[in-house]
């Protein structure tokens, strides 16, 4: 496909998205996060878009104007969503400190692990971790989304919006922005913009850790969880108590 001159970042990053052939579909969102009318139907493989001929020939830059979304379940991806409130509210990565602290196997970062996945903030201070869905991983049937913390949810079906999108909240425009891009500045351009996907020019010159292009596997933790999803990880009570130390 000829390289076409973008009227947003988000097209071009949807491109790249298809461009790691992992299977990946993704949608364009409107300024408050949702497709248009014509991709409401975005759980068909026919009205996603999953490959870079259907972003060539059904749409056109200007259906990307205010970001893009991928489709989970069609993707085969997991997300873990990790909320971040005030230090005497809810705070999703105390709640993350303590599951890894308690059901990883990790014992340092080694790329791609559940510390190292793709990942990107949120407009809301959060984080999204992306992950691959193991073959073992229960059906959509039996699980679609799951509260396993205080401040952190599983999901495994819908839309999450990556970046560059920009999305409408209470106090203005808000950014998703990749973090993963961080442990690679020496590979980035002087003329791309650092916080979002590398190009795909660099991919094929990327050899010292070609790690960063896959997502990590969902870990065997996650995985057990969602066939028990209606029983938490980590208990409101629990957080409570854990939460009291923490800020002593």
């Amino acid at each position: 496909m000829a390289k076409r001159n973008y009227a947003h970042p988000a097209t071009y990053h949807a491109e790249q998205l298809l461009r790691l052939n992992q299977g990946l579909y993704v949608i364009p969102l409107t300024s408050y996060g949702t497709p248009p009318k014509k991709f409401i139907g975005y759980n068909s493989p026919e009205v996603a878009i999953g490959s870079l001929a259907d972003l060539e020939s059904r749409t056109n830059p200007s259906d990307w104007d205010h970001g893009l979304g991928l489709v989970l379940h069609l993707s085969n991806m997991v997300m873990l969503d990790i909320d971040m409130h005030k230090p005497n509210e809810q705070d999703g990565w105390l709640s993350y400190d303590w599951l890894l602290m308690m059901y990883s196997s990790v014992d340092c970062e080694t790329v791609p692990d559940e510390m190292t996945t793709w990942t990107y903030s949120t407009p809301n201070n959060g984080q999204h971790l992306l992950f691959t869905r193991p073959e073992d991983f229960p059906p959509l049937t039996r699980f679609k989304r799951g509260n396993i913390a205080p401040g952190i949810e599983l999901m495994a079906h819908g839309v999450t919006p990556v970046p560059p999108t920009k999305r409408k909240r209470a106090k203005g425009v808000g950014e998703y922005e990749w973090l993963w891009v961080e442990l690679y500045e020496s590979h980035i351009g002087e003329d791309y913009d650092s916080r979002f996907i590398l190009p795909y020019e660099q991919i094929q010159e990327f050899r010292l850790s070609p790690e960063w292009m896959y997502a990590a596997p969902l870990p065997e933790w996650l995985t057990e969880f969602a066939y028990n999803y209606k029983q938490p990880l980590m208990s409101q009570r629990h957080y409570n108590e854990q939460a009291r130390r923490w800020w002593r």
